[in-house]
This record gives C-alpha cells, sequence and structure tokens, in this order.
C-alpha cells in the first residue's frame, strides 16, 4: 500500500470517529438536559399503581416525565422529586420552609427501595422504614422526639413478621411482643413491683387479639403493679361490636373503657 493511500484512510477513519464522537456528544448533551429538566409540582400528576407499587408521574399533556419535580413554598424548595421516564427513582425528599428535614425516601424505578426516614422537628428521627421493591422489608424503628428508640419491629413481605420490643422514653424495655401475619401473637409486659423493681408477665391472648382488632393500645410507661394497657370502644376503628361480644372475657383481666375516656387500664 502506498504512502498517498495509507494517509488517505487514516484521514477517512479520523472523520468518521470524530463524527461519532460528536454524535455521542451531542446524545449525551441532549439527555443531561433532559435530565436536568425542572417541573413544578403542580403542572404534573404522579399516581401510585397498587397493583405492582409502582410511582408514575406525568406532565400536563400526560407525557412520561425525565427530570426533577419541585415544590415551592416561600421561595424555598420544600419537596424534590427524581423522575426518569416516568418512574421515580432516586432520593424523594421534603422539607420545611426553614429548611428541616420532612421525611427521605429512596426509589428504584417507581419502588420504594432503601430506607424511608421521617422526622420530628429539628431534624430529630421519627421513623426508618427500610423497603425492598416496594414492600417493607427488614428491622423498622421508631423514636420519641428525645432521641430514644420506642419501638423495633421486623417486616417481611410488607406484614410484621418477627420480634418487637417497645420501650419507655427513657430506655427501659416495656414490652417483648412475636408477631406474625401483621398481628401480635405472643407478648410479655413489665411493670413495676412492690419493691419498685421491674417484673414481668405474659399478656393473655383476648387482651392481644384487642390490640389486633384496633380496640386496644399498648402504653408507654412503666406502671407499678400492672401493664400499661388501654382497652376502649373509643379507640378510631374498633369495632364495638367485638368488644361487646368479648366483654366479659376481657373484663377478667382489664377494665374496658366507656366512649370518651382516655386513662389507662389494667390487664
Amino acid at each position: 500500500m502506498s504512502y498517498g493511500k495509507l494517509f488517505l484512510l487514516l484521514t477517512a477513519s479520523f472523520i468518521i470517529n470524530q463524527a461519532i464522537t460528536e454524535k455521542t456528544a451531542l446524545a449525551n448533551t441532549e439527555n443531561n438536559k433532559e435530565t436536568s429538566k425542572i417541573y413544578l409540582l403542580k403542572h404534573t400528576k404522579c399516581r401510585y399503581r397498587k397493583k405492582d407499587r409502582v410511582t408514575y408521574c406525568v406532565d400536563a399533556k400526560n407525557k412520561p416525565i425525565t427530570g426533577e419535580i419541585r415544590l415551592y413554598e416561600d421561595g424555598e424548595i420544600i419537596r424534590s422529586i427524581p423522575v426518569t421516564q416516568g418512574l421515580i427513582d432516586g432520593t424523594m425528599k421534603s422539607f420545611e420552609t426553614n429548611g428541616d428535614k420532612r421525611y427521605i425516601r429512596e426509589y428504584k424505578k417507581g419502588r420504594l427501595h432503601g430506607i424511608e426516614e421521617t422526622y420530628y422537628p429539628e431534624n430529630k428521627v421519627e421513623k426508618i422504614i427500610p423497603y425492598v421493591n416496594g414492600y417493607k422489608e427488614g428491622v423498622a424503628k421508631e423514636f420519641y422526639p428525645n432521641g430514644y428508640m420506642s419501638k423495633q419491629y421486623t417486616y417481611v413481605e410488607d406484614k410484621l413478621d418477627g420480634k418487637m420490643r417497645t420501650y419507655t422514653n427513657d430506655g427501659k424495655v416495656l414490652y417483648n411482643i412475636i408477631t406474625a401475619n401483621d398481628k401480635y401473637v405472643e407478648a410479655t409486659c413489665n411493670y413495676l413491683n412492690q419493691d419498685n423493681k421491674i417484673s414481668a408477665k405474659q399478656v393473655p391472648a383476648i387482651v392481644l387479639e384487642a390490640v389486633n382488632e384496633g380496640c386496644g393500645t399498648l402504653g408507654e410507661e412503666l406502671k407499678t403493679n400492672y401493664c400499661s394497657i388501654t382497652i376502649s370502644s373509643d379507640i378510631e376503628g374498633c369495632d364495638l361490636s367485638w368488644i361487646k361480644k368479648n366483654e366479659e372475657e376481657l373484663k377478667r383481666y382489664i377494665k374496658i373503657l366507656p366512649p370518651t375516656t382516655n386513662k389507662d387500664n389494667t390487664d
């Protein structure tokens, strides 16, 4: 091959490679523009599909969004939602106007995937809940405003399943609970005995059933000689017919509170 032909081939190769490089650079620039596009929340629609646990977002023309959706208040960003091809993908953030966090949620291709954190004022953590592909999965924690943990429990495929422990607001263990299929199945409660020392006793099955039925709540304090539990038909969501049906058995363990009463009772 002559030097002239070799030179022409090298020149042609350089021109082709340069064209490919320029085309790729242009495509990357366009993609970056698309990724960095800002949408106002009021001009978008985000919907949650329960069947596959996916949240998708479209613009005012019902076209899938790629970019960032923002909500402003008093000139401050109070919500930021990253979206790729219509699916929330990345870290969604929500803030107060003073910059304090409200919640942070991790998404992957439209589904909650990672840690969801919610906050009290002054960026104090309230809840930490882990997700995998849209389902609550793993050890979750809740906290009092003073920073002490109030609850620790385990999710398996979006349902309570495993050990749960609740605490007083100064760190003492109050309840040890076994959960399964989103229900409390067994529990012991701690209380202060006559010597002002912590003792434990089994929680009756009917009392746990009341809690599972939404007619009972577990307290947050160590009581003297009894467990901190409230059973009442006044609790929101409680089925009064269930209370009436089981009233006699419940009275063996706990005094049932009439409606509009909010005091703690014994089991």
